[in-house]
This record gives C-alpha cells, structure tokens and sequence, in this order.
C-alpha cells in the first residue's frame, strides 16, 4: 500500500508539473502537415472591399462574390 501511495503522489506531482508549462503552439509548417486546407498562403496584400446595406423589417438579401481557385476569404 505504501508504494502504491508514493506511486501515485510521484505521477501527481509529475501532472502539476507538466500543467504549468506553457502551451506550444504549431509551426506553419505541422499546421499543413495536419490540415493542408487551414493556410492560404497570400502573395499579394489582402483586398479590401467595405459595404454597408440597409434592409427593412422582413427583407434579406444575397451578396455574391468571385473567388479566383485556391484563393480565401477573410471576413470581419
């Protein structure tokens, strides 16, 4: 009983050590590894497009817009 005591307080012990290490975050590089379609890599500056549409009690709307293949949207 008395190992299986200090068993479990040294893997304790070892748990609190390890939960205040600071979370590592991934490179770009594993990223893609893992999930190729979560970076678009941008070569030229973001476009910038600003609209503003007002809409009346019980109407909607529909805006269109043309992506060139592989390229992504950022929306705010």
């Amino acid at each position: 009983m008395t190992r299986f005591l200090i068993a479990f307080t040294a893997a304790m012990m070892t748990m609190v050590l390890h939960a205040q290490e600071p979370p590592v975050s991934p490179t770009q590089a594993d990223t893609l590894a893992k999930w190729p379609w979560s970076i678009s890599i941008q070569e030229t500056p973001f476009a910038r497009q600003s609209i503003e549409i007002t809409l009346g009690p019980l109407e909607g709307m529909e805006y269109k817009y043309h992506l060139d293949e592989g390229a992504s949207m950022r929306s705010t």
